[in-house]
């Protein structure tokens, strides 16, 4: 047993532990997705940075690669979109948690704003009413 754990302990001391390492200020959660779909785009935003793409994981895959660190979309708590359709898709990626709030709107509005309103004002529409 005393071998065993001096053994783990100098495995330990010579490779690291087996976790990511993650530095706090690379991690970026997400509040409040807005999401958009302009002819054959999605164009997502958050409220720091906006991306495009021919459907949703090309967006989100844009949107993560723009980013300055790892975006946390399951932090994500409201989803606005211009439509039904966008809702179904971001359900089925499995992207954000199905209890996000969803809302529906034709334009894009700012960020940190939208997400203060709509916490004020919770929907009574969640992503989980969406899937599949």
């Amino acid at each position: 047993m005393k071998w065993a754990l001096l053994t783990a302990a100098a495995l330990v001391c010579a490779f690291g532990l087996p976790y990511r390492e993650y530095k706090t200020a690379q991690l970026l959660p997400i509040r409040c997705l807005q999401a958009q779909r302009r002819g054959q785009e999605i164009v997502l935003r958050w409220e720091e940075g906006e991306a495009t793409g021919r459907d949703w994981q090309s967006a989100v895959d844009e949107l993560r690669r723009k980013a300055h660190g790892e975006l946390l979309f399951d932090t994500a708590s409201e989803l606005v979109v211009s439509d039904t359709a966008l809702a179904e898709e971001a359900a089925e990626s499995g992207d954000l948690r199905p209890a996000a709030q969803v809302y529906f709107a034709s334009d894009f509005a700012d960020g940190r704003e939208l997400h203060a309103y709509l916490t004020a004002h919770p929907g009574n529409r969640t992503l989980s009413d969406y899937m599949p």
